[in-house]
């Protein structure tokens, strides 16, 4: 039988550094390219990095339903042993499961310099809770009632916590996915692996559904515009203070197959590939009241308002970053930090 195939960025690394080694290890449903950041980093400072793909991850759902703790935790331990082999001292960084992974490589290698933590689980369920997964287990249940199967996200790079509670009422009336933060994308592939639905039809539905999300937007009043020589009548309707905030937002994007969709979309900041958006936000109540266009993160945020010249309100007092150098907009007043100068060597 034939490997399964692992998908696009989900290979595990290893790099030749230094005497100090760093072990990384990504979560359950989740694979390499979750920690490649941390990763990165290690590498950058010198160290001699492994990260490893757990069994089962970062391929399909039924390579991932044939492994288990032991499949990972030997793995784990093999590719500790391998750096510990070649380094002086080893630290051991993992997320979530990954975390608990590395708790069980320091109780059983001592000699383990230090431990990076991040949401690792580490504290027992109390007793109700066990029982209650122990007579799932016991019935041959594999996936908790009124919950989301997470097996499906382990081909799409994403670990336990970016999916949250499917809320399920009267059984077909599926509603509602919980991202765990705002930079997670939940593209059609995921949708539909969640909702039982082809990628196509995932796709109409969010099609469909979009514009019902905006005009609930709307409707609610917190509906940024869009359009830049519209924004000071939109900000008229809202009756606030014009003391605003203007600054450049960048999400992490999937890393594209083009080479000069890369170079645009690197923006130089620890070597992540981004999409790139200009926001200006009441300061007193934090509404956002324009959203740009999306851009390439390597795009500056001064050429962003050169794109679109945004119409202030009058009697607006703007507040700018040095992103903005330069930008000088029609407001009664702007305030913008210098630039520090470069201290001489």
């Amino acid at each position: 039988m034939s490997e399964p195939e692992v998908i696009p960025g989900a290979e595990p690394l290893f790099h030749e550094g230094g005497r100090a080694g760093a072990l990384v290890l990504h979560g359950f449903t989740g694979n390499p390219v979750t920690m490649r950041p941390l990763a990165d980093a290690y590498v950058e400072a010198g160290f001699t990095v492994s990260m490893p793909r757990l069994p089962g991850h970062g391929t399909t759902i039924e390579d991932m339903d044939t492994t288990s703790w032991a499949d990972w935790s030997a793995e784990a331990e093999r590719a500790y042993l391998e750096l510990a082999d070649r380094c002086e001292r080893v630290v051991v960084a993992g997320l979530s499961m990954g975390g608990t992974l590395a708790c069980w490589l320091a109780a059983r290698h001592p000699e383990i310099a230090g431990l990076v933590l991040v949401n690792a689980a580490v504290k027992p369920y109390d007793a109700d809770s066990r029982a209650f997964i122990q007579a799932m287990l016991d019935g041959g249940e594999r996936i908790a009632p009124g919950r989301v199967s997470l097996r499906g996200a382990a081909a799409r790079g994403l670990d336990a916590g970016d999916v949250g509670e499917l809320r399920v009422h009267h059984g077909q009336h599926r509603v509602l996915v919980v991202a765990r933060e705002a930079g997670v994308e939940l593209g059609p592939a995921l949708l539909g692996e969640v909702f039982g639905l082809s990628q196509s039809r995932a796709n109409r539905w969010i099609q469909r559904l979009l514009p019902i999300l905006k005009q609930a937007l709307d409707d609610l009043g917190v509906l940024p515009t869009r359009v830049p020589n519209k924004f000071a009548p939109h900000e008229h309707r809202h009756q606030e203070t014009a003391e605003l905030s203007i600054d450049g937002t960048e999400r992490r994007r999937q890393r594209p197959k083009n080479p000069v969709k890369q170079a645009l979309h690197n923006s130089g900041k620890q070597k992540t590939h981004s999409d790139k958006n200009v926001v200006v936000v009441n300061a007193k109540t934090k509404r956002v009241g324009y959203l740009s266009q999306t851009y390439a993160g390597k795009i500056h945020d001064k050429k962003i308002v050169d794109i679109e010249p945004i119409r202030y309100p009058p009697g607006t007092i703007l507040y700018q970053d040095t992103g903005f150098q330069g930008y000088e907009p029609k407001v009664q007043q702007a305030h913008q930090p210098k630039k520090s100068r470069a201290k001489a060597r």
